[in-house]
């Protein structure tokens, strides 16, 4: 596991479909029932953030195409994905 400033990156247990996404993105992982999510553009820009189950689908319609980072913090835990908007 890759260690960022103390924090282990539990990326492997993140599933993030569909990807490329086009109007939403699901979930899947091994955490608790509500986890709280930020999109970054590429920039490091916030674009969205919220608290949601897991199982929940995240809206990202609103985004323009391009890259962008997924961060999902359960506990003391913060995942980072990479995914497209078409």
């Amino acid at each position: 596991d890759e260690v960022e400033n103390g924090i282990e990156n539990y990326a492997s247990q993140l599933k993030l479909y569909p990807n490329p996404a086009l109007n939403y993105i699901l979930l899947d992982g091994d955490f608790k029932d509500i986890v709280y999510y930020r999109i970054t553009n590429i920039k490091g820009f916030e674009t969205s953030s919220m608290e949601i189950l897991l199982d929940s689908r995240i809206s990202v319609s609103h985004l323009i195409p391009g890259y962008y980072i997924l961060e999902v913090i359960s506990g003391q835990e913060i995942i980072r994905q990479m995914f497209i908007k078409n």
